[in-house]
């Protein structure tokens, strides 16, 4: 399989300082098989919908999102308020882990970075 930008998920994640998620940017799509038929793909869909639903689900969360193509989402949390840090670093952890684990398994269709 080649790397090319076509074939390879780039994920980025930029972290606070208390460990909780600030932006999140996907694009691309992990390999050669069609859309909708990828594992990798799905899985990595599934870990980033999943976290910005829940962290949407509550009102005194803001989060901006945006999906303007199929394959390209950016992700950001405005506002955590003090009471909600510790369960956003809870969801944090749990979405950097699942993603981590995506990227280490199948380094030729995922690549995932942290930013400080």
């Amino acid at each position: 399989m080649s790397d090319s930008d076509d074939e390879v998920l780039k994920v980025s994640a930029s972290i606070g300082d208390k460990g909780f998620l600030r932006e999140l940017k996907a694009s691309g799509h992990a390999g050669t098989e069609t859309a909708g038929e990828n594992i990798v793909c799905a899985a990595a869909t599934v870990l980033i919908r999943t976290a910005v639903r829940l962290l949407d689900s509550d009102s005194s969360v803001k989060v901006f999102c945006t999906a303007e193509k199929r394959g390209k989402i950016i992700f950001v949390l405005e506002t955590v308020p003090d009471d909600k840090k510790e369960w956003v670093k809870g969801v944090t952890d749990c979405l950097v882990l699942g993603l981590k684990e995506l990227a280490d398994e199948f380094p030729d269709r995922i690549k995932f970075k942290i930013i400080k």
